[in-house]
């Protein structure tokens, strides 16, 4: 695993050696990047990957933005709902519900999500020209699913999701892969 166990009892684990150099690999898959910036959720496993991204890309420093909008509490019509869904141990099945009917207990409804994710990285200024983001899973699957993008479903999501990046072209199209 690339994060640290919740069954420790901490809401925001840190990478594994594992994860810090799986961050690493990717980091170098981006390596010579310039001109880029920071976003990430406050956990600790989202602000270790993009130090572990810029160790392994020899990436250009620089302050990291903290972006509520992407934090895996975003989901959740109260951020202490995620919490409580951790510690009564319906996580699994409440994202499941989710996922597959767009609505599930405590959780804002996935078009109303969707909406307001996709205005955040289509409308945020970061003023650099590449801009990284450090997210959850669940942000990402939240972010695909709506988009029908070809092949992924909700089958595929599995609880893991490597990344995703959206490109904008000069003409203002919107691409995006996972």
């Amino acid at each position: 695993s690339y994060r640290q166990s919740l069954q420790n009892g901490s809401h925001d684990p840190g990478l594994t050696p594992e994860g810090w150099e799986y961050a690493k690999e990717c980091g170098a898959l981006l390596k010579g990047l310039k001109d880029v910036c920071y976003g990430s959720s406050r956990r600790q496993r989202t602000l270790q990957t993009i130090e572990a991204l810029r160790e392994g890309g020899e990436l250009e420093q620089g302050e990291i933005r903290i972006c509520p909008e992407i934090f895996d509490t975003a989901i959740f019509q109260k951020p202490e709902d995620l919490d409580i869904t951790i510690d009564n141990g319906s996580l699994p099945r409440l994202l499941q519900s989710f996922y597959m009917t767009g609505k599930a207990e405590r959780m804002i409804d996935l078009p109303v999500y969707h909406k307001k994710l996709f205005s955040f990285l289509t409308e945020t200024s970061f003023e650099k020209k590449n801009v990284i983001l450090a997210s959850h899973d669940n942000i990402v699957a939240a972010l695909l699913l709506p988009l029908n993008v070809y092949p992924f479903q909700q089958s595929d999501w599995c609880g893991y999701i490597q990344g995703a990046a959206l490109y904008q072209s000069a003409d203002g199209d919107w691409t995006i892969g996972y």
